[in-house]
């Protein structure tokens, strides 16, 4: 049955023209000032994504083709929780970059235990990944004015420093 209205989405020069489709709320990254002008043109933005919580360590993944897989897959999400503590750093949420570094740490942990390296390869670059942590755990600590626990990660990057290279001389 056709319709004599005109169409929403056609603009027949007559007004304004009809509004433009916003981006879904995932999406839209704009700032609050390109929010702003977009209701200033009429046109309603999506409302602001909720802030994300801080990432939980993985669950245990299905084993992979080979042990060489498993580390490297294992390794990308250590990086990967790292990366959302320093996005939360540098976002000045302490707390929150707090329990990234240590979901990292214990993901390092889990794969100290499920996986002993075997190589001394293996083990320095498992070593440099905990001294980042360790050392971005210390900066934490030290923005939250615990200035023991973060002596106390300090200590534990230099013990991991002379082991490094301890590995290097070989």
């Amino acid at each position: 049955m056709p319709s004599n209205a005109p169409r929403r989405d056609a603009w027949d020069g007559v007004g304004a023209p009809p509004p433009v489709p916003l981006p879904p709320a995932e999406t839209f990254t704009g700032s609050a000032a390109a929010r702003q002008a977009l209701e200033h043109m009429g046109a309603a933005p999506p409302p602001a994504p909720p802030p994300a919580p801080a990432p939980a360590p993985a669950p245990p993944a299905a084993p992979a083709a080979n042990s060489e897989d498993a580390e490297k897959a294992a390794r990308a999400r250590v990086k990967e929780v790292r990366n959302a503590g320093t996005d939360e750093y540098q976002k000045q949420d302490f707390k929150a970059a707090l329990s990234s570094y240590e979901a990292a740490l214990q993901l390092l942990d889990e794969l100290k235990k499920d996986a002993p390296a075997t190589s001394s390869r293996v083990n320095a670059a498992r070593d440099e990944m905990r001294q980042k942590v360790l050392s971005c755990l210390a900066k934490v600590h030290g923005k939250l004015g615990d200035a023991r626990a973060a002596k106390e990660a300090v200590k534990k990057c230099d013990k991991i420093e002379k082991r490094l290279s301890e590995y290097k001389r070989k």
